[in-house]
């Protein structure tokens, strides 16, 4: 039961810590194939513009009246000058996991950020600011030039452009490749957003203010200092179907490492989607043999009504075809509901199996409030 304390101090956090919506692959199914069209970021995520702000309160959420899901509900309107954007994210999670080995519960605030991004004609910054381990970090913080509306440039710290973006850290395709929650780098990227195509090429620049923290074994993890470079590129088939490939050559002081697969976000129906992504390694440890493995993440979306989420899930991280040592596997359902805008609920249970907990699947489940306007 969740404490008044905690209550409290998560409505206290909302007030400190606007926010924004995060990346929402889905949206193609409404015949939305770039990210640019509700985000700042090319990749997605992160500030929303004007017309994402309207698609938000009109198209995510079950209810909603004029102006609300604007920033703050219009309360600032007339005081926010046009060449600013303001968001953030705030997140509260309550988790729980037993298997035959352990049992645990945690209640904590996942995130807290504030975003602001201010465009100067051609040319806009944007940054956040949040609480990590109790200090004050910008995990992201860019300068953007666009050059023409198709053609864009940046260079700053985010995530590299490989695969498909979503605020869920926790996927195999992302945590398990080393793309963790405040896991970005500082990189140039380049990208090309055309009406039946897209392509990004990404110089990885790595974090020369950290100090990697792999220790050699055979995760799949890779360290804040990686360099290298990433190459994305997908087709668009009839306004709602995207099918992309996604390379990555990327070296740290200890492993080499290439990464390349699929992915694709198939909008079947404006109600009905499909999204998956499949991603082989090769990964060379200093002093240490090659592994290879795979790794993968599906989902299967039905929006019932607007604004309500049931979706299946199934994930599958596998390293090293010659050690097992660090596999996952996962098989789950979910219930998504957005209520009003600003406003997720998300509630998930998983059927897992993890080498390091014994052989047998356990349960893992989770219920997650997100504020985002």
């Amino acid at each position: 039961m969740i404490s008044l304390r905690r209550f409290f101090a998560f409505l206290i956090a909302i007030w400190l810590f606007p926010s924004a919506a995060f990346a929402f692959p889905g949206m193609i199914r409404h015949g939305y194939v770039h990210c640019i069209s509700c985000h700042v970021s090319p990749t997605g995520g992160g500030v929303l513009t004007p017309y994402g702000r309207e698609l938000s309160q009109e198209v995510l959420s079950m209810r909603s009246r004029d102006g609300e899901g604007q920033w703050a509900y219009g309360a600032f309107k007339d005081q926010i000058p046009e060449l600013l954007s303001l968001g953030g994210d705030v997140r509260l999670i309550q988790t729980r996991k037993e298997n035959s080995v352990y049992r645990e519960n945690r209640f904590f605030l996942m995130q807290a950020d504030f975003e602001l991004a201010a465009t100067f004609g051609d040319w806009v910054v944007a940054g956040t600011v949040g609480v990590y381990d109790q200090q004050a970090l910008s995990l992201r913080h860019y300068l953007l030039y666009r050059r023409t509306d198709q053609n864009l440039f940046r260079l700053g710290r985010f995530m590299p452009a490989y695969g498909i973006n979503t605020s869920e850290h926790t996927l195999t395709t992302r945590r398990d490749l080393g793309w963790d929650e405040s896991r970005e780098t500082y990189n140039f990227e380049a990208s090309w957003l055309e009406d039946r195509w897209s392509a990004f090429v990404t110089l990885l620049l790595g974090r020369p203010e950290s100090v990697s923290y792999e220790d050699g074994l055979s995760f799949g993890l890779t360290g804040y200092s990686e360099q290298g470079v990433a190459l994305k590129g997908s087709r668009f088939f009839g306004e709602k179907y995207e099918i992309g490939l996604s390379y990555l050559w990327g070296s740290t002081s200890q492993a080499d490492r290439q990464l390349a697969g699929p992915y694709w976000i198939l909008g079947f129906a404006p109600h009905f989607y499909f999204q998956g992504e499949l991603a082989f390694q090769s990964r060379t440890p200093v002093g240490r043999s090659n592994a290879t493995g795979v790794f993968d993440s599906l989902r299967l979306d039905w929006e019932a009504m607007q604004g309500l989420h049931f979706y299946l899930l199934q994930e599958l991280a596998r390293p090293n075809f010659r050690d097992q040592f660090a596999d996952t596997e996962r098989y789950g359902a979910g219930l998504g509901l957005f209520p009003r805008p600003h406003w997720e609920l998300d509630l998930r249970w998983y059927r897992q199996r993890t080498s390091l907990d014994g052989n047998g699947f356990g349960d893992l489940a989770w219920a997650m409030l997100h504020f985002y306007p």
